[in-house]
């Protein structure tokens, strides 16, 4: 297999176009992990009506409307929406540690238009809220150093352990997987020291996750960019940091050996191509292009990357990519995810979904829009089939920081 060098480069794009005036507009971002869950509990649970991004892969979408099913899912009575309260939500997601940023430093992002997909984009400052994987403590803007965000949690959840152990308002399951040319080569396995070697070169001898001789096929590393929640929780996992810090050398998919990857395939998610490309530090922006660029890698030579159950599920289909062990850990299939193991504690890859708001919000109706937007994500979670994600209420286990032990209750 060749492999070609270069350095990568990615940046969000930004629209020019200004934003039609909405009442109570709500701007949210951060991980990609649970998008396809929010956006389904925005038109369901819910009730409101998408304007621009029409499916549930998307990495950003605008929906309108008026929130009337939050009560019938638990809404607390002491935060009750007011009468009346029509709202405009744009989401655009790319990676927690980002949505930590935007929130702290006002950090302009882009938002679809309300309207047809000929509406547009506009750029707006900030956030109302934020999806992470991982605790601000395990960004690159750590309390220590920046304001603390308040967190939202449901109140069964705060009553349950009293916030402690536990949070969040939701589990987000992690895999690794390979691609089809990894999945022929009988590679079903990948240990901490495999990821150690693998992400510390970029590349790995076949040999080390199969039992053959030394040869010339080379295993390539695909992942996401820094600010993910995602790959900081597998650096983390893996005890990365501890021995490299936070740099990672990866590889991303190249239609002609010698191009730049696409690493920001905006809602798109299909990056395809013949080659790997090494994008040292770089990655994906969305677990969504990271799911694809293993599907859609067949002849390219053998990859392993670490993705979301939910995009993997989204992403893999009948393409031949597919998930695989984890320190001997079965994370399970695409039908048949194991969410047994993830609950009991025997598949500890996984961390808590958080939704943090901004602190200009705290004490308004947005508290309320926070409550009804966890209430609504759970709702989902739930009632999605087959599962992908999880919620706390469901744990039997806990950890008490990202990458930390799990222990029982």
């Amino acid at each position: 297999m060749k492999i070609t060098k270069t350095m990568g480069a990615a940046a969000l794009g930004l629209g020019l176009a200004v934003a039609a005036q909405a009442q109570n507009p709500i701007y949210i971002t951060g991980s990609t992990a649970f998008r396809g869950q929010i956006f389904q509990a925005l038109q369901t649970e819910l009730g409101l009506t998408v304007q621009q991004g029409g499916t549930s892969g998307k990495n950003s979408f605008t929906f309108t409307g008026t929130i009337t099913d939050a009560k019938s899912l638990g809404f607390p009575a002491a935060a009750t929406l007011p009468a009346n309260n029509p709202v405009t939500v744009y989401a655009s997601f790319s990676g927690s540690a980002e949505g930590v940023q935007t929130i702290l430093n006002n950090v302009v992002n882009n938002y679809l238009n309300v309207g047809t997909s000929s509406a547009g984009s506009f750029t707006h400052a900030g956030a109302d809220f934020a999806f992470s994987d991982v605790a601000q403590n395990s960004t690159p803007y750590p309390t220590t150093k920046f304001a603390t965000l308040p967190e939202i949690q449901t109140a069964a959840d705060a009553a349950r352990h009293n916030g402690i152990p536990g949070t969040g308002v939701g589990v987000a399951p992690f895999t690794y997987a390979v691609n089809p040319d990894g999945a022929t080569a009988g590679i079903n396995n990948i240990t901490t020291r495999n990821f150690q070697n693998l992400f510390y070169n970029g590349y790995a001898d076949l040999s080390y996750f199969v039992n053959t001789a030394p040869d010339a096929t080379f295993v390539v590393a695909v992942g996401r960019y820094n600010l993910s929640g995602t790959r900081i929780t597998a650096i983390l996992d893996d005890d990365y940091s501890i021995i490299n810090k936070d740099t990672l050398d990866q590889y991303a998919l190249s239609p002609n050996g010698t191009s730049t990857p696409g690493l920001n395939n905006g809602d798109s998610a299909t990056p395809t191509g013949n080659q790997w490309v090494e994008v040292s530090d770089s990655g994906y922006f969305s677990g969504g292009n990271v799911g694809a660029a293993l599907a859609n890698s067949a002849g390219a030579g053998p990859a392993i990357g670490y993705i979301a159950w939910a995009d993997a599920q989204s992403k893999f289909g009948t393409t031949g990519a597919v998930p695989i062990k984890w320190n001997g850990q079965n994370p399970g299939s695409l039908g048949a995810w194991n969410i047994t193991g993830l609950e009991n504690g025997s598949y500890t890859f996984w961390s808590y979904e958080r939704l943090y708001e901004n602190p200009a919000d705290k004490g308004t109706v947005y508290d309320s829009y926070g409550q009804a937007l966890a209430l609504g994500l759970q709702y989902e979670i739930v009632h999605a089939s087959p599962q992908s994600a999880d919620i706390e209420a469901n744990m039997k286990v806990y950890r008490s920081n990202d990458g930390a032990d799990i222990t029982p209750f």
